[in-house]
């Protein structure tokens, strides 16, 4: 057999064994997890089980280029139909940091410096978690002035720009009603003043 050959065959084997491997490593990854995942189950309602379920499916979904051409239009009121109480009067100095793109959650601090990262490296999910609630307009409508607001309006503007589409620590349920609330509860400060393409978005 020629050197040309028995490299070739090599090769071949090599490539075999690597393929081999990543099989086994599937498969010992998914009995590492079949344990804990029936546990869990086993504690759930069929309800419950239906509901994780058809939220992995509808994650799938999201997560493709069919959506959002599949879905049906529906009218978008002008103005929220409802705004929750703005209970928490927030902190004017934590909401000047803010508009200086420093964002301070669970005793940590990041200075985003001129723009502000939406999915910011070398933090922890939790962290991403309260930066996408936006509890924190409450500090910038406590800051006050025509600035703040002007710039509250175009940090959401990048956010549906930037974050418009399925990402699963983005638009994890939980985070998702946090933020529903945080919106509504300062509709009418962020909207005053904006232009019409703003609020119609």
């Amino acid at each position: 057999m020629s050197d040309t050959a028995k490299h070739t065959s090599a090769s071949h084997a090599a490539q075999g064994r690597n393929l081999v491997q990543r099989k086994a490593a599937r498969v010992v990854w998914t009995f590492q997890h079949l344990g804990p995942l029936l546990r869990m189950v086993r504690h759930l309602s069929p309800n419950q089980v239906i509901s994780r379920l058809d939220y992995q499916l509808r994650a799938l979904y999201y997560s493709t280029p069919l959506y959002p051409f599949v879905e049906q239009d529906e009218e978008i009121a002008e103005h929220p139909v409802l705004s929750p109480p703005d209970l928490w009067r927030g902190d004017a100095a934590e909401g000047r940091q803010i508009r200086k793109n420093i964002f301070t959650f669970q005793n940590r601090t990041i200075n985003m410096g001129k723009s502000i990262q939406w999915h910011p490296t070398g933090v922890p999910d939790y962290w991403v978690f309260n930066l996408h609630y936006f509890e924190w307009l409450a500090d910038l409508k406590a800051a006050g002035g025509t600035d703040v607001a002007l710039y509250t309006r175009e940090l959401l503007q990048d956010w549906i720009e930037q974050c418009g589409t399925f990402h699963p620590v983005h638009w994890h349920p939980y985070v998702v009603s946090k933020r529903l609330v945080s919106w509504l509860t300062h509709a009418s400060w962020v909207l005053d003043g904006g232009e019409t393409a703003f609020t119609e978005k």
